[in-house]
């Protein structure tokens, strides 16, 4: 039973982590940067239980890498998209 739960909280986890690499560069394309802020504040308060316990840097660690891998492909797309359609998308 537990390992069940534990599995379907492994697929939740790694289905909102696809979600989340799939806003961040649409709100990067859409220059929607305080929403960015928001998801970011609201992603560290809603693990601030989890981070109280010793795998602090492990989820600190996590949340940097993920989002900073999704403002890079946002600003690549960006620009492939700046280069392919004009000037009037940055």
């Amino acid at each position: 039973m537990l390992s069940l739960l534990i599995q379907k909280l492994e697929i939740l986890v790694l289905i909102v982590g696809k979600c989340e690499n799939l806003l961040i560069p649409t709100l990067i394309i859409l220059d929607a940067y305080t929403a960015l802020a928001i998801i970011f504040t609201a992603k560290t308060i809603v693990r601030a239980e989890d981070m109280k316990s010793e795998n602090t840097l492990y989820f600190l660690a996590g949340t940097m890498i993920n989002f900073t891998y999704s403002v890079c492909i946002g600003i690549i797309i960006k620009i492939t998209l700046y280069f392919y359609f004009g000037h009037g998308l940055l």
